[in-house]
């Protein structure tokens, strides 16, 4: 079983063409490595992703600035009830004060 040309021409045909093939395969995984693809909806979901985060934490900011006001007002509230009812009180001693007086 002697090989002839030809099949010895096949197979570095075929030798040939699989290592250029693994060549040209493991320059694109060097190449992807070193820079991978860049996906231009995956770059805007994550620009968007970073604005509503930002967003999000403006938000968070002004609702505990406003809980912080409502709690002054709240505070500010009670004082000024809590004065009414002191006024209430004396204008009441006042009005039944005179009655008493006649």
């Amino acid at each position: 079983m002697m090989m002839t040309y030809t099949t010895i021409y096949g197979l570095f045909a075929l030798t040939s063409i699989l290592l250029s093939n693994s060549l040209i395969l493991m320059a694109r995984y060097v190449r992807q490595i070193k820079t991978p693809p860049t996906d231009d909806d995956f770059e805007a979901l994550l620009k968007e992703k970073e604005l509503a985060e930002i967003q999000l934490a403006q938000e968070q900011r002004s609702a505990v600035g406003l809980k912080a006001n409502l709690e002054q007002l709240e505070a500010d509230l009670k004082k000024s009830e809590e004065s009414l009812k002191i006024k209430a009180e004396e204008l009441e001693a006042i009005r039944s004060s005179p009655a008493r007086a006649s």
